[in-house]
């Protein structure tokens, strides 16, 4: 099995060598989502300090969460209804993506109102929309997601062998939140949060004109592509928001998923966001009796805990290609 096994790995690997530019892209989207991570995780072990800036309990950073949800509810709502702009202008989106949070980050240790934080906390959301947003189609292991922006890139960059980028991506996710609380761990004794915002900011910003930089690149290279979207686009007839074209094929099947990914989002994921948030303030209750260093440990093992999972349905999605329960594998 092992003499099997290792001419598949070399044959994967080549994959991705043949496509030395596609890989650069990748890698880039990997500090993207690492960057990502680094941004909307950083409102954690900070939110204590934010809550006294504005003058409000947690029941007021709640609202503040909130409106980074509704955010994010309006981006994937504008990404279903204007498919066209996902496809053909993914890197425009990641641009704005980024020098969106940039923006907030850096204004939100000045911010001493309610509602100018949630108006920054949802255009904070918007950017995570257009980054990690949209999931409109389901296919391969269970839920393969195509997400807006980052995600239609990897897929039209690796189409079948787009696994192993999109998990590697979604990782960066969890690595970017350690190093977010790895960052502020020093700051969190003086309460002076101004440092870590501005680094974070500036990293976003960095991002940003990466993306915009591959996005002016992308524009000259459209007319030779053109033709070839243009065919690839009359052979996508069906809609991707169908259960039929969910299920391959089975309208029972793809309603089956659909309502197991809505419910899978809402409950689960929803569940994990929120926790991630006052998972420090938690930890700093009196009864625990932890100090921000202890609390700061805590956050870090939680997400060390999600990368290590990321890495699992990693390996799981390139060894499996249809479910138990799939059409195909009935038939």
């Amino acid at each position: 099995m092992d003499r099997e096994s290792k001419p598949k790995i070399l044959s994967n690997i080549q994959i991705y060598l043949k496509q030395p530019w596609d890989l650069i892209k990748t890698g880039y989207l990997i500090l993207t989502w690492i960057t990502m991570g680094f941004h909307l995780e950083l409102i954690g072990p900070t939110m204590p300090i934010l809550a006294t800036n504005i003058q409000v309990t947690y029941s007021g950073m709640g609202s503040v969460l909130a409106s980074r949800s509704a955010g994010y509810l309006v981006a994937n709502c504008l990404g279903a209804t204007l498919q066209s702009i996902v496809k053909n202008h993914s890197e425009g989106l990641l641009f704005c993506a980024f020098f969106l949070p940039a923006i907030a980050v850096f204004a939100t240790p000045f911010i001493t109102s309610l509602i100018l934080m949630c108006i920054v906390s949802f255009a904070q959301g918007i950017s995570k929309g257009f980054t990690d947003l949209g999931k409109f189609r389901l296919l391969g292991y269970l839920f393969e997601y195509i997400y807006i922006g980052g995600n239609n890139l990897l897929l039209k960059m690796w189409t079948v062998n787009a696994s192993a980028p999109l998990n590697a991506v979604h990782l960066g996710y969890g690595v970017g939140a350690v190093f977010a609380n790895l960052l502020i761990r020093p700051f969190l004794t003086n309460r002076n949060i101004f440092v870590p915002y501005s680094i974070t900011a500036l990293i976003c910003l960095l991002i940003s004109v990466g993306h915009i930089f591959l996005y002016i690149l992308e524009i000259r290279n459209r007319r030779q592509k053109s033709r070839v979207e243009e065919v690839e686009e009359s052979l996508e007839k069906s809609s991707p928001y169908s259960p039929r074209t969910c299920g391959r094929g089975s309208f029972q099947y793809g309603l089956i998923l659909s309502i197991m990914f809505i419910a899978y989002t809402f409950f689960v994921g929803g569940n994990y966001q929120t926790f991630s948030k006052f998972y420090f303030s938690f930890l700093k209750f009196e009864k625990f009796k932890l100090s921000n260093e202890d609390a700061s440990w805590g956050m870090i093992l939680f997400w060390l805990s999600s990368s290590k999972k990321h890495s699992k349905v990693s390996r799981s999605n390139e060894t499996t290609t249809t479910t138990p329960f799939s059409p195909e594998t009935n038939a």
